[in-house]
């Protein structure tokens, strides 16, 4: 494995899955099984546990609930919470909207 050189480190779990089948998706589709809010304190924790065990040159960690489709899961403004509380700073945030979201919550973009 080739060496971290980057300070900040981004660990995404993909709680509730993706809901599309776009053929340009290179993460492919999984298996959409849900994982819990305890499943993402628990990984940042184990992260956070080695941080603080091992000399490593990595500053903070940046904590997100999806790696495929954002926003899909109904407690998504709950989960933005959690993401808040676990990161070191403000998490960030690769894609701008969920087109699912979009679709289906009229109160999602007004």
């Amino acid at each position: 494995m080739p060496a971290i050189t980057k300070k900040k480190i981004g660990v995404a779990l993909d709680m509730h899955g993706c809901p599309n089948r776009c053929r340009h998706c290179y993460l492919g589709f999984g298996s959409n099984r849900k994982l819990s809010d305890g499943d993402l304190r628990w990984t940042a924790a184990q992260f956070r546990n080695y941080l603080e065990t091992f000399d490593t040159m990595i500053e903070s960690l940046s904590i997100s609930s999806h790696f495929r489709e954002p926003d899909y899961s109904d407690e998504y403004r709950h989960l933005y919470q959690i993401e808040e509380e676990l990161s070191d700073g403000k998490p960030e945030r690769r894609e701008l909207l969920s087109i699912w979201r979009l679709a289906h919550d009229p109160s999602y973009a007004a």
